[in-house]
């Protein structure tokens, strides 16, 4: 990562009419301090693929140069937000392909976000992930995930005997996890 220092100046004047003072600005800059695409890319690779927290990536990237980089737990949310809807496309492609193989795993679990309880879904197969997340884990999360509920009778989908699975408006046949059958055994 190499920091980048770079001055712009601002000319300010006042508004005859109202008497407020007003700073002209670069199109370009959006905020005080500005990082380029190592920066946001290396924070991206420590939350989404080294599970790294947020805290954890602020305090490594700081790291590099204290006196440059003072990014904040902010910042990385909306990072993160940007980035994750630029990949709604990608994300549907995702969801069309899962609907389309013919044998779809699924399993649900339970994690804390801020002390509460909430839900992390996945759908997939050998060959792909999809990952959802939802606050609770009930039907209406699976049905806005719209993955189970467009699959057609041909569909085959292996679960962990999640009762939810064996509703009527569900057309795909079920079959069990054979190794959450052998643990239940």
């Amino acid at each position: 990562v190499k920091v980048v220092k770079k001055r712009h100046i601002f000319k300010e004047y006042v508004c005859d009419n109202c008497g407020k003072t007003v700073r002209t600005k670069a199109p370009s800059l959006k905020a005080e301090n500005q990082y380029g695409p190592a920066i946001q890319a290396t924070a991206l690779a420590l939350m989404n693929l080294g599970f790294v927290s947020m805290n954890r990536t602020r305090s490594l990237l700081c790291g590099i140069d204290p006196d440059s980089v003072s990014i904040s737990e902010g910042y990385l949310a909306k990072l993160q937000k940007r980035h994750a809807g630029k990949l709604k496309s990608f994300a549907d492609d995702v969801r069309i392909a899962c609907v389309g193989s013919p044998l779809l795993y699924w399993d649900e679990t339970v994690v804390f976000i801020d002390t509460s309880r909430a839900c992390i879904r996945f759908y997939g197969n050998d060959r792909l992930a999809f990952y959802t997340a939802h606050q609770d884990k009930n039907l209406e999360g699976i049905m806005a995930d719209n993955i189970l509920p467009a699959l057609p009778e041909t569909a085959t989908v292996m679960h962990d005997h999640c009762l939810i699975n064996y509703r009527k408006e569900f057309r795909y046949k079920n079959v069990e996890c054979q190794q959450h059958l052998e643990r239940d055994d």
